[in-house]
């Protein structure tokens, strides 16, 4: 029976690579200890952090809505709007998208693009 590898290789093509060791350099590490470390924080942070619950919505249309205030900077307000507009929606619209994007991890689709994908199929 052959032993299974302990190593992984990953090409990084050169750009990235002289990325990489330059920026290890600067850490005073090698490229492999850099990278096992990065895979040992992130494997570490996986643990304590597990992935959340995932909902789905049932019965969009029948569930009642209740109203809920939230409160944001001038600046978190100003950002919704520039991206509500860019999207064609109301604040409103787009924080609700927001949230249920979260919440579900599923694309929140306007009535333009649903149109532009019923006329592409």
């Amino acid at each position: 029976m052959q032993k299974a590898s302990q190593a992984i290789n990953v090409h990084l093509g050169a750009e990235l690579k002289a990325c990489c060791v330059a920026y290890c350099d600067g850490l005073g590490k090698t490229p492999g200890a850099a990278l096992k470390e990065a895979i040992e924080h992130q494997l570490a942070k996986a643990d304590a952090n597990p992935e959340p619950k995932i909902y789905r919505q049932t019965e969009e249309a029948k569930e009642p809505k209740h109203r809920f205030e939230i409160l944001l900077t001038v600046s978190e307000k100003a950002a919704i709007k520039e991206r509500a507009n860019i999207e064609g929606c109301s604040m409103r619209r787009w924080i609700v998208d927001a949230i249920r994007i979260g919440l579900t991890h599923e694309p929140q689709f306007s009535m333009s693009e649903i149109d532009a994908l019923g006329e592409s199929n």
